[in-house]
């Protein structure tokens, strides 16, 4: 797998909540060399950076959630994330619903963002595809976040199904991206398997990241025609084939 591609753990939950182990090694022998986190399986630093370690896997990145975490919460995931390795950190979501919140979370999400880089940490927002509505004329939810000057980490499948041409949404906030979900968009808004039957340009998207300095694409997957391993290897194979 090339190394500008990374697994986002979440991906395969009903696998790590059984036993995070056979995570660890599903994704190890697909190939994939980086890793996203979403959640640290109640291990301990030393203890997930060793398993790490043993599958030959790096963690380039976490999805943790809340926008209002207080500053001592926020060290000691800093403490936690620099041990394993990482300083990439994104928050899968909030709670945006009208203007007067996303104002309010938007700033919150800014005061950590400025924390998380003090310390040396990319910090950026994962899109869903609600952020894509509309709340002040024009503007969305995800302009009104940009707009305090919150990086992203855009989430393709979402910008589409929140009715954006993903390439005109990376162009537009091409100097906020710190990394890109690579989900696959098919008919009727689902997430196939990556590579089957999807109707988005995956290598113009690429070239365009690769362009404006984002080191890393991260697959995520959320629905399944097959079983969760044969699905993540259909992805893994398919990534493969289309990105050489």
């Amino acid at each position: 797998m090339r190394n500008d591609i990374a697994i986002q753990m979440y991906s395969i939950k009903d696998i790590t909540n059984e036993n995070p182990l056979n995570g660890f090694k599903l994704v190890s022998e697909l190939g994939f060399k980086n890793i996203e986190l979403a959640g640290d399986y109640g291990l301990s630093a030393d203890e997930f950076k060793a398993k790490c370690d043993e599958y030959g896997l790096k963690v380039i990145s976490a999805h943790i959630g809340g926008e209002n975490r207080p500053i001592e919460e926020i060290k000691e995931i800093i403490k936690f994330q620099t041990a394993v390795g990482n300083n990439m950190v994104v928050c899968p979501w909030s709670p945006c619903n009208d203007l007067e919140s996303t104002k309010k979370i938007a700033k919150s999400l800014k005061g950590m963002q400025d924390i998380y880089e003090s310390e040396g940490f990319a910090f950026g927002y994962h899109n869903h595809g609600f952020e894509l509505n509309k709340i002040d004329g024009d503007l969305r939810i995800i302009d009104i976040i940009a707009a305090e000057g919150v990086k992203l980490q855009p989430d393709i499948h979402w910008v589409k199904v929140g009715g954006a041409e993903p390439l005109d949404f990376m162009k537009q906030y091409k100097n906020q991206i710190i990394s890109l979900h690579f989900k696959e968009y098919g008919a009727n808004n689902t997430n196939p398997e990556f590579g089957e039957g999807g109707i988005l340009d995956w290598q113009a998207i690429m070239d365009f990241g690769k362009e404006i300095g984002v080191e890393y694409n991260i697959l995520e997957q959320e629905e399944y025609s097959l079983p969760v391993e044969e699905s993540i290897a259909v992805c893994a194979k398919n990534l493969n084939k289309m990105f050489k």
